[in-house]
């Protein structure tokens, strides 16, 4: 155990993932659409 005054060291993962979020909106019909993609490119 440590002395009362210090904390534990803690090993933290310095790991992060994306996402790519795209969305469409038609005000005259009301309607909404939304995809959250992991990848994004250009090739069709």
């Amino acid at each position: 155990m440590g002395r009362k005054s210090t904390r534990p060291r803690a090993v933290r993962q310095q790991q992060f993932e994306y996402g790519y979020i795209f969305g469409a909106v038609c005000p005259a019909k009301d309607k909404a659409l939304g995809l959250m993609l992991p990848v994004a490119n250009t090739a069709a």
